[in-house]
C-alpha cells in the first residue's frame, strides 16, 4: 500500500480523506418466493437485522416488513473506513385471495427472515378419489 491510499497516519496528517458523517439507509431486502401445497413461502434476506425489530404486519391484503440494523459501535470511534451504516430494511407484498392472513407465521435465522402464508383451505389443491 503506497502512502496515498495508507489509512494510517504519514508524517503528522491523514493521508485518507475524512470520513463521512453516518447516513441511516432504507433498503429493499432481497426476496425468494415459492408456492407450497398448502401455502406460499416468502424467504428475505435482512442480514444483521435485530430480531426483535423485525415487524410483519398485513393491511388490505398488503404484508408489510420492517427490520432495522443497529449501529455496530456504541460511541463515536475515529473511523478510518467506514461502510457499515444504519439501515432498515422494507418491503411490501400484495396478497391474494387465497392467503389465509389469520394464520401468517415467521422466522429469522442466519440473516434470513422466513414468512409462511398459508392457503385457504378452498385454495389447496386436493386429490379427488375416481370410483
Amino acid at each position: 500500500m503506497d502512502q496515498h491510499n495508507s489509512p494510517v497516519p504519514v508524517n503528522g496528517k491523514r493521508a485518507l480523506a475524512p470520513v463521512p458523517e453516518p447516513i441511516a439507509a432504507v433498503v429493499v431486502p432481497a426476496a425468494d418466493i415459492y408456492e407450497a401445497a398448502d401455502g406460499f413461502v416468502v424467504r428475505l434476506d435482512v442480514p444483521a437485522a435485530v430480531k426483535d425489530s423485525i415487524a410483519v404486519t398485513v393491511e388490505n391484503k398488503t404484508m408489510r416488513v420492517k427490520a432495522s440494523v443497529a449501529p455496530l459501535h456504541s460511541g463515536t470511534p475515529e473511523y478510518l473506513r467506514r461502510e457499515l451504516f444504519q439501515r432498515t430494511y422494507v418491503r411490501e407484498f400484495n396478497l391474494g385471495p387465497g392467503v389465509n392472513t389469520d394464520n401468517i407465521s415467521a422466522e429469522y435465522a442466519d440473516g434470513v427472515l422466513t414468512v409462511t402464508l398459508p392457503k385457504l383451505r378452498e385454495y389447496q389443491a386436493r386429490n379427488i378419489d375416481i370410483r
